[in-house]
């Protein structure tokens, strides 16, 4: 199968916390003058050094910032534009309001796990295949997740104006993503049944995952 995230088209690259990532798992890296993170199509984002080594810097000072934390405030510092919700901010919007979940994995990240009632589209989808996916989102709070939240937050920038003018009361990405998720322990679901496992995109990303003999490639055999 061919993944997404090894195509031209639409290729993920480390982005703004990747040498935090790597540092905070014990491997050894030189940062670069910048880093470019491809979210989509041609566009490309530059993150500058600073960035980089202060997030970088916060993680190693102190051993109560996880990797994944640094990982959700440099997300946030790049994409300003869209409201990021944690996992308890998630739980009580979904008990005030209409709340679709759109999960930006492929197809056997999917198959693992998901969250509840998430529908899955492609993560190098535009507006237009958003909007497909989710129906019309008149009053409706539209929240997106991935792994880590690299790839919904891509999404979730690139459909946020479309969905708001169709009548969208808030486009959303879920801080930490299925990772965070998975970490606090919260219900996912395998074809319709609850399970502990996850997919864990790939090694170095997995790290990420704090139940390590849970996170998994595939799917299991029904």
């Amino acid at each position: 199968m061919s993944r997404w995230r090894n195509s031209n088209r639409a290729g993920l690259a480390f982005g703004v916390s990747a040498v935090a990532i790597l540092l905070c798992c014990g491997v050894s890296v030189e940062p670069p003058t910048s880093l470019h993170w491809k979210t989509g199509g041609a566009q490309e984002y530059r993150v500058s050094q600073a960035v980089e080594k202060s997030a970088a810097g916060t993680a190693a000072r102190s051993e109560q910032i996880s990797p994944l934390s640094v990982v959700e405030g440099g997300l946030r510092l790049r994409y300003g534009a869209i409201s990021h919700l944690s996992p308890v901010d998630l739980e009580n919007l979904r008990q005030r309001g209409d709340v679709v979940l759109v999960d930006v994995r492929e197809a056997d990240e999917f198959d693992v796990s998901h969250l509840d009632g998430a529908k899955r589209i492609d993560p190098g989808a535009q507006a237009g295949d958003v909007l497909k996916t989710v129906g019309s989102p008149q009053g409706k709070s539209i929240v997106f997740y991935c792994s880590v939240g690299v790839r919904s937050s891509a999404v979730a920038e690139r459909a946020r104006q479309t969905l708001m003018r169709e009548g969208a009361v808030g486009v959303y990405n879920l801080s930490g993503g299925i990772f965070r998720w998975h970490n606090e322990a919260r219900k996912l679901i395998h074809r319709g049944k609850p399970t502990n496992l996850i997919h864990k995109y790939d090694d170095t990303w997995g790290r990420l995952v704090k139940r390590q003999e849970l996170a998994v490639t595939r799917a299991p055999k029904d």
